[in-house]
């Protein structure tokens, strides 16, 4: 069986859901593929990050790679990453609020992470995802289908995201093509 898989690389702190609420969890990819657009550059042991929208962007991308890495769950880091995304104010103040609501996130274990040599390394991880992106991404959201980006895709995810992989799955159909039930916004899916 072909499996499709859509990523939407996009920068943090930006709340862009282009028609992927309709798709249920159970057609979420589990990639952790999530990259944000940031400079770096090596710094003694550590990597430097300069975030296009500043400091708080660089500290909030840490965060949720750090949630991604140690939750290892979609279901449980995505609505999270999606609650800190959303809530005005400091990132770490959004953070603290969202964890409270969510079952599975550890704050503390989160910010430790982005406080440390993993969290750097981490974040450098998905810098490089960025970075390796063809063709190179010019703006944010840049979305991928099967590792291709071309304007029609992007148009067609940006007014249409459903029909789109509707149309392009060549199996059966999964409940997602025919129901918009769903309202989770969501990075990556399968089908």
């Amino acid at each position: 069986m072909k499996v499709w898989v859509l990523c939407i690389f996009f920068v943090a702190g930006t709340s862009i859901c282009l028609g992927i609420c309709r798709f249920p969890p159970s057609l979420w990819c589990s990639s952790t593929e999530i990259a944000e657009e940031c400079q770096e550059k090596k710094d003694g042991s550590s990597w430097e990050f300069k975030c296009q929208h500043g400091e708080e962007e660089c500290i909030g991308n840490i965060i949720e790679t750090c949630t991604i890495y140690l939750t290892r769950n979609i279901s449980v880091y995505f609505p999270f990453i999606h609650c800190i995304e959303t809530t005005k104010g400091h990132i770490e103040n959004a953070t603290q609020k969202c964890a409270s609501k969510f079952k599975g996130i550890d704050l503390d274990k989160i910010m430790g992470c982005s406080k440390s040599s993993l969290g750097n390394e981490l974040e450098h991880q998905m810098a490089l995802l960025t970075e390796a992106l063809q063709p190179p991404h010019t703006y944010v959201p840049w979305v991928t289908l099967n590792g291709v980006h071309t304007d029609d895709i992007q148009d067609m995810a940006e007014n249409d995201l459903v029909n789109l992989i509707c149309q392009t799955y060549q199996g059966p159909k999964p409940a997602g093509c025919q129901k918009e039930e769903n309202n989770l916004m969501h990075s990556c899916l399968r089908i």
